[in-house]
C-alpha cells in the first residue's frame, strides 16, 4: 500500500501514562484517550504487576500506558518520566463510591479474602472499620496511589537512573510529595469538572472538544453525599485529612490552568464581540474557541495530501465511534454508534477531485447497509456498494473539490445510518447492551483516476 497512513493527533513521539486512580472517572477517560494514539502504541497492561511482566526492551515500543499502575514503577521500567495524567476527586464522594464499588466487585482473584468481607458491611461499618487491606481501605487512597513506591527486579535500569526520573521525596511529607507530583504532571483533572477537565485536555493536546461526553463505569447504587449522616461524614474527614487537603490543592491547580486557557484561547481566536467577554468563560464560548484552536493544530500537525490509507486500529480524529475490537480473520474495526451520525477528520488537500472507498466488516442490519450516506465538510457524496466474495462491504464514491475546498486541509468526513439497534432487539441471549450501525475497517483515499 503506497498511499500514506494518517499519523495521527498527538505525532511528538513522547510517552504517555494515565495514572487511573480507582473511582475518579477513569473510565470514561481511557474511552477517550483509545483514540489518540495507534493501537500498537498502547500498552496492554493495565494493572503494576501485569506491567511487571513485559520485557523493558518492548516498553519501549509503546507511547501510551495507562491504568492503575504505581508511578514511582513506571518511571523505573522505562527509565524516564512520562507525560502523566491523572484525575483526584473530592474525597467524600470517593470515599462512597469506593465502598459500594467494592461491593460490585465480583472478578477479583483475591475477592474471598479481601473483598467479601465489605460486601456484608453496611456504609456505616466500612466507613468504621476500614483497615481490612490495602486494596479496600478508603481511608487517603488518593494521595497513597499516587506516592506509594513500588520497586522490582526486572524494572531496574540501574540505580542511579531509575531513582533519579521521578522527584525527590527524601524530605517531604506524604502530602508535599503528592502535590509535587501533580504540579509536575501534565495534566491533573478534576472528577467533578470532568467536562472542564477535557476542555483542558483538548487544549493541551491541541484535539477537537467532544460533542458528547463519555461517562462509562458510573456507580447506579450509592447514596448522594448529602444523603449520609453527619457522624459518617465527620469519619470520613477524619480518615481523609491528606486527601482533602491534596483535592483542595488539585484544585486551585487546576483552576490557575484552565483560566490561562481561556485566557490564551481569547487572545488568539475570539472575534470583536467575544474579546469582550469576561471570566468565567460560557460553556459554548469555550467550545467555540476550542475548535478553532483545534483546527489550527491539527493543520500544524498534518500535512495536506491526496492520498490516504487509513486503517481503524490507527488514531480517531472523531466522534460517534465505540471503541476499537479485533476481528480475527479481518483485523481491527470499530462499530458506529450510539448515535446515527458518526465523524472522522483527514488532512486532505483540496487540489482535485479524490475517490474514496470504505470497507465495512458488517452492519446491524441490512437496512442500515442500504442506508449508509457520506457528507465531506457539509457536502454529500453519493455512494455506491458492493459484497465481497466474503461477505464484506465496500463503499464507493467521488469526493468533490468543491467539497475539500470548504476548509483546505482539514476535512470532516460524516458517516450517517438511518438508524442505530440494540443487539438485544435482535438476539435476546446477547449481553451486549449498545446501540450499533455499521462496522468501518478501513477507509482508502486517491487522486481520481490513478
Amino acid at each position: 500500500m503506497n498511499s500514506p497512513q494518517f499519523e495521527g493527533l498527538i505525532p511528538d513521539k513522547e510517552t504517555y501514562f494515565f495514572l487511573h486512580i480507582p473511582k475518579t472517572a477513569g473510565t470514561s477517560f481511557v474511552s477517550f484517550l483509545d483514540n489518540l494514539f495507534h493501537r500498537q502504541e498502547i500498552c496492554p497492561a493495565y494493572y503494576t504487576f501485569e506491567l511487571a511482566k513485559i520485557a523493558p526492551v518492548q516498553l519501549n515500543n509503546y507511547r501510551l500506558f495507562q491504568g492503575h499502575i504505581n508511578y514511582y514503577a513506571l518511571c523505573q521500567s522505562i527509565g524516564k518520566k512520562p507525560k502523566t495524567l491523572t484525575f483526584v476527586r473530592n474525597p467524600f464522594e470517593h470515599a462512597i463510591s469506593f465502598f459500594y464499588h467494592l461491593k460490585r466487585i465480583t472478578d477479583r482473584q483475591y475477592l474471598d479474602v479481601f473483598i467479601d468481607p465489605v460486601k456484608q458491611m453496611s456504609l456505616e461499618d466500612y466507613m468504621y472499620n476500614a483497615g481490612h487491606a490495602h486494596d479496600s481501605d478508603y481511608r487517603n487512597l488518593q494521595i497513597r496511589k499516587l506516592t506509594t513506591k513500588l520497586r522490582y527486579k526486572n524494572f531496574q535500569r540501574g540505580e542511579d537512573q531509575s531513582f533519579s526520573v521521578i522527584p525527590d521525596s527524601s524530605n517531604l511529607s506524604d502530602l508535599e510529595y503528592a502535590q509535587k507530583l501533580l504540579t509536575d504532571f501534565m495534566f491533573v483533572g478534576i472528577s467533578e469538572r470532568f467536562e472542564d477537565s477535557l476542555f483542558l485536555l483538548c487544549y493541551l493536546l491541541g484535539l477537537r472538544p467532544l460533542a458528547n461526553i463519555p461517562y462509562l463505569n458510573t456507580g447506579t447504587n450509592k447514596p448522594h453525599l448529602e444523603q449520609i449522616s453527619s457522624d459518617i461524614y465527620d469519619e470520613i474527614a477524619r480518615n481523609n485529612a491528606l486527601d482533602i487537603e491534596l483535592y483542595n490543592f488539585a484544585q486551585q491547580l487546576f483552576e490557575q490552568r484552565f483560566t490561562s486557557m481561556c485566557e490564551d484561547l481569547l487572545e488568539r481566536y475570539a472575534s470583536p464581540e467575544l474579546a469582550r467577554i469576561k471570566l468565567p468563560l460560557p460553556k459554548e464560548v469555550i467550545h467555540e474557541l476550542l475548535e478553532k484552536h483545534y483546527q489550527a493544530k491539527f493543520k500544524e500537525k498534518n500535512n495536506p495530501v491526496t492520498s490516504l490509507y487509513y486503517r481503524l486500529d490507527q488514531p480517531l480524529s472523531g466522534e460517534g465511534w465505540y471503541i476499537r475490537e479485533n476481528d480475527a480473520n479481518y483485523g481491527v474495526f470499530r462499530w458506529s454508534g450510539p448515535g446515527t451520525i458518526s465523524t472522522i477528520d483527514f488532512p486532505l488537500a483540496a487540489g482535485s477531485d479524490l475517490l474514496i472507498q470504505v470497507e465495512a466488516l458488517n452492519a446491524i442490519i441490512t437496512e442500515v447497509v442500504e442506508s449508509l450516506e457520506l457528507d465531506v465538510n457539509g457536502q454529500p457524496i453519493p455512494l455506491t456498494y458492493k459484497y465481497s466474495d466474503v461477505g464484506t462491504i465496500t463503499y464507493e464514491g467521488i469526493i468533490k473539490v468543491s467539497a475539500l475546498q470548504k476548509h483546505p486541509g482539514l476535512a470532516t468526513l460524516s458517516f450517517k445510518v438511518k438508524q442505530t439497534i440494540n443487539p438485544r432487539s435482535i438476539d435476546p441471549t446477547t449481553i451486549d447492551e449498545r446501540y450499533l450501525g455499521i462496522a468501518l475497517t478501513r477507509i482508502e483515499i486517491t487522486p481520481l483516476n490513478t
